[in-house]
């Protein structure tokens, strides 16, 4: 694929973090708030947008983070939006967590989205170290 195409879609993709994470969000305090529009009973079309937005995003940042296509754009740039999508995909997962535990009081979904925070906090690790040890060969007092 060429390096506009490439730029295209990556400029294209951080865009979208701000719709992603708007949806992402207003779920979130919607389940916190109590405010489902239905009792216990989420309304479709809002469960059909939580799924789709956290497997969006989750397939996004890893794309973003592991596919050798996108080898053109920085590791930097890349990682950052990467991210932020893994992230958005914690948060939507931890809504739907706490969803199942208020309406069902059944504590897969919330031990489900805690794994995978696990997982999110190691690869976060993995994916900055460099970055830490960059600064720490830059020593003020050799």
């Amino acid at each position: 694929m060429s390096e506009g195409k490439v730029e295209r879609s990556f400029h294209r993709y951080n865009r979208g973090i701000g719709v992603i994470s708007g949806i992402a969000i207003a779920l979130f305090v919607s389940v916190l708030t109590g405010d489902y529009g239905y009792s216990l009973d989420i309304p479709t079309g809002a469960s059909c947008l939580w799924i789709v937005t956290t497997v969006y995003s989750i397939q996004v940042g890893l794309r973003l983070a592991l596919s050798s296509r996108w080898n053109i754009i920085a590791f930097q740039e890349r990682r950052r939006v990467a991210v932020r999508y893994l992230l958005l995909g914690f948060v939507n997962l931890i809504s739907m967590g706490i969803f199942n535990l208020i309406s069902t009081g059944n504590y897969d979904g919330f031990i489900f989205a805690s794994i995978y925070g696990a997982m999110l906090i190691y690869a976060f690790t993995r994916l900055f170290e460099s970055e830490v040890q960059d600064q720490d060969n830059d020593e003020l007092f050799p």
